[in-house]
């Protein structure tokens, strides 16, 4: 395959050959694979890069020496538990706990946790806190959002204070909240 960009998009080149024929024959190869060439052309309009904003905050968790650090995290509505990178499990010097757990997420899709690890989390915006259990995987998802937002033109109610005031910037997931949290987060205007 080869692809080529062009001004107005992306032309994408495919050439398909019938391979079945081209070594029968010594004399008609060099005809037959002209006649079994097909190319078929694809061009492309560029399209506006769209994104969904997935709700995220910033929070402290407390580390191993009592001091609160900031992470990022994801609210997740649909999941049925918490979650946490290794290496924010390393930053904090947190203690885990040996614990096999096999996670089914979409399409059916199995992995394996080995560890959990308990937690308090606080509000960096007001007095909510929380002790969770969060099972320990290398990755949570990429970087959130996927692109760099421009929200210079967007305007924002004087009175509401964002949970992420980075939300736009791609930044990594520290932790994923249950939908369980999500609830008592909300009710508390984390």
């Amino acid at each position: 395959m080869v692809a080529k960009y062009v001004e107005s998009g992306n032309t994408l080149i495919h050439r398909n050959k019938d391979l079945s024929r081209e070594h029968n024959n010594g004399s008609q190869e060099s005809s037959q694979q002209q006649e079994n060439v097909q190319t078929t052309y694809h061009t492309f309009k560029e399209t506006p890069v769209t994104c969904v904003l997935l709700a995220t905050a910033q929070i402290k968790v407390n580390d191993c020496k009592g001091k609160f650090q900031t992470c990022r995290v994801l609210l997740d509505c649909g999941s049925q538990s918490n979650f946490i990178t290794e290496s924010t499990v390393r930053r904090l010097g947190l203690e885990q706990t040996r614990n096999k757990v096999s996670i089914t997420g979409i399409n059916n899709a199995t992995s394996v946790t080995n560890y959990n690890v308990n937690l308090e989390i606080t509000s960096m915006k007001n007095d909510y806190t929380s002790k969770l259990n969060c099972l320990v995987l290398p990755r949570i998802t990429s970087k959130m959002p996927m692109t760099d937002i421009d929200t210079s033109t967007w305007k924002f109610p004087s009175d509401v204070v964002l949970a992420d005031r980075d939300f736009n910037k791609p930044a990594r997931i520290d932790i994923l909240l249950r939908a369980e949290i999500l609830r008592d987060i909300s009710k508390s205007k984390i």
